[in-house]
């Protein structure tokens, strides 16, 4: 929130002392200039302790408002003498290389022109056919939609210079793991490399991972990120005390060949091969997030801990550890047929988990363990709320404290606002009107506006609006543009702010209120 006095009234102050005086004595009104400085601040005192505040309607104070919510502003209008101006949403700037984007794309498919004459289909249905395609629609799907035979799809494609798949293959990034190149790539190397697994059946090379169904959305967001069509499969439980089990799985030999090079296999896991420093962290988070725990069993009994059946692998998780978080040297314990790694120490535990999410992005991350993670440990969940205030910089919202502060409310609202920008998005890119569009946009969408209210008027905003009871964003914004009008009229608004402080009443009458009248 930005608050700017951006104009008042010449002499705030000496002009309602002029009416106060005109009003209280013999002078005539040409004489009013005439008076002293101090007559007239004395007079002002006066008139403002006895109550007479009609006077202070003759000065005016214009604010400029910026990067508040529409709910701000739809309470800010009921205050009636004041005068308006906000800016429009048809405006917003937001948003616009990713409509550009989307409408460019519907624009090509309303290209007429064929690329021969004895084509059937015009170029802008084979642009739409190439990127159905490239969606998951099969050759055989698309024949029937565009009335041709699968043949005549294919040589569409690959006219277009697009990859054909063969018979079993996922619609998926393939080159996804060509390289792991970024933070994402890694962690999700990281969780396959636990929970992950590939093979090879009679020339049909799969690669999967499976998890119990509390991690589904994490799943989801896997597939999504890969870029696989195929669905989350679920494996019901044959007992009610444990959970369905849901798998994503990827036919692909491109995939299949690369996570075996990086070290993934049947059985006993060797640590990864060709991973960048620079992404260990991240990768190490992955295969916490399938084979780590931690939790806290008193309040001095903390534990985070990795689980393999290769005591190599934990070696190759310690040294990393070691090395970027300046911890307590522990030791790799072996029961039954795994080996554990664990620290028990909170101050250690909250320096590895530091590193670990340092980069996380939080459209793949796995809650459960996330949010257990901001529970324990201040650090991580002052990084998850940094994490969302960019996110609603990003879309232009604002997020109450008492949202952020709520791990499981904050996700729910960022849900909402992830669906509200798409819908926004997509609407636009259809060709609606951004005024229609912005039907959609939230109440949180920040806006801008210009405020203009009377001295008197100011003094009553700042009864209702300074109390500790009301709403906490107009609160804020009355406390700020008190503090603007104090520097320019501090005689006038010496008593301003809740109605407990300038009228020594509670209109509340909030008893429990730190600020009632004793």
């Amino acid at each position: 929130m930005n608050v700017k006095l951006i104009g008042f009234t010449p002499d705030p102050e000496k002009l309602p002392a002029m009416a106060a005086k005109l009003t209280h004595s013999k002078t005539k009104p040409e004489d009013l200039d005439k008076s002293s400085d101090k007559e007239l601040k004395n007079i002002l005192e006066y008139v403002m302790n006895l109550g007479h505040t009609s006077v202070i309607e003759h000065t005016n104070f214009t604010f400029a408002i910026s990067d508040v919510s529409r709910v701000l502003t739809h309470q800010l209008v009921r205050h009636r003498i004041a005068s308006y101006a906000q800016q429009s949403e048809r405006y917003n700037q937001f948003f616009e290389k990713e409509i550009n984007e989307l409408k460019e794309q519907n624009e090509k498919y309303k290209i007429e022109k064929k690329r021969r004459k004895e084509c059937k289909l015009s170029l802008g249905d084979e642009y739409r056919i190439c990127d159905e395609y490239k969606g998951g629609s099969s050759s055989i799907e698309l024949g029937e939609k565009f009335n041709c035979n699968p043949e005549t799809i294919l040589n569409i494609l690959k006219f277009h210079g697009e990859n054909v798949r063969g018979n079993n293959e996922s619609v998926v990034n393939h080159n996804f793991f060509d390289s792991i190149n970024n933070h994402l790539k890694a962690q999700i190397l990281g969780v396959l490399f636990a929970d992950g697994f590939i093979g090879n059946y009679n020339e049909n090379y799969l690669a999967g991972i499976k998890l119990q169904e509390s991690d589904k959305e994490y799943l989801e967001s896997m597939r999504e990120i890969i870029g696989l069509k195929r669905p989350v499969y679920c494996f019901p439980s044959k007992e009610e005390k444990y959970q369905n089990l849901y798998q994503l799985s990827i036919s692909s030999k491109r995939i299949y060949s690369n996570l075996k090079k990086y070290g993934i296999k049947k059985g006993k896991r060797d640590p990864p091969k060709n991973i960048d420093k620079e992404f260990l962290n991240s990768f190490i988070l992955g295969f916490f997030e399938g084979d780590g725990s931690i939790g806290k069993c008193s309040d001095y009994k903390y534990w985070l801990t990795f689980v393999s059946i290769s005591h190599e692998f934990l070696e190759f998780i310690k040294k990393a550890i070691d090395s970027s978080c300046e911890v307590n040297n522990v030791k790799i314990l072996k029961k039954k047929t795994a080996y554990y790694l664990s620290w028990q120490s909170k101050k250690d535990i909250e320096k590895i988990l530091a590193w670990m999410y340092k980069d996380i992005n939080l459209d793949f991350v796995m809650k459960r363990k996330f949010y257990k993670s901001c529970e324990l440990y201040k650090d991580i969940d002052n990084l998850r709320k940094r994490l969302i205030l960019e996110r609603c910089n990003q879309y232009n919202t604002i997020i109450p404290d008492s949202i952020l502060s709520n791990i499981r409310a904050s996700d729910i609202y960022m849900n909402a606002q992830d669906e509200l920008t798409r819908s926004y998005i997509t609407c636009c890119g259809m060709g609606v009107k951004a005024e229609d569009s912005r039907f959609i946009l939230p109440q949180s969408f920040k806006t801008n506006i210009i405020v203009t209210m009377n001295a008197r008027s100011l003094l009553n905003f700042f009864a209702l609006r300074c109390c500790l009871h009301a709403q906490w964003e107009i609160r804020q914004l009355a406390n700020n543009m008190l503090q603007e009008v104090k520097k320019i009229a501090p005689t006038i608004f010496k008593k301003a702010g809740p109605a407990c402080k300038s009228k020594g009443i509670c209109p509340e009458n909030k008893k429990d209120c730190p600020l009632y009248p004793k």
